[in-house]
């Protein structure tokens, strides 16, 4: 494997979470994500990384970089679970997304569409 890309829908939307696992040196490899579609979403991201991404797991799966493409609910949301979920190398996502993440890092989440989502 030199990388796999792959597509999770983000509920009924156009969003979409992109898990990328590409090879490093012998024996490991590195995942990106970039978008996170909804809250719940990120739930799924989860699951498919703690999955398919089974190697890491045992050594504690760390994401090497997260990226928002742009703030749309059904991009962001799930990035939140994702940084409350795995430590994080990098991200490339806008300040309103990691200050909101960093307060509510040990904080249960919210489905997507619940009343005052908007902070």
């Amino acid at each position: 494997m030199a990388y796999e890309v792959d597509f999770l829908q983000a509920g009924d939307s156009n969003g979409d979470a992109i898990c990328i696992r590409y090879d490093l040196p012998p024996g490991q490899f590195g995942v990106h994500v970039v978008d996170g579609g909804f809250v719940d979403t990120g739930n799924r991201i989860i699951a498919h990384i703690d999955t398919y991404y089974q190697p890491l797991a045992s050594q504690g799966i760390r994401i090497a970089h997260m990226v928002l493409s742009h703030m749309d609910d059904d991009h962001a949301g799930g990035l939140l679970r994702g940084m409350q979920h795995y430590a994080v190398g990098k991200d490339c996502l806008g300040g309103h997304l990691l200050r909101k993440a960093k307060q509510h890092r040990q904080a249960p989440t919210r489905e997507h569409g619940s009343e005052n989502d908007d902070d």
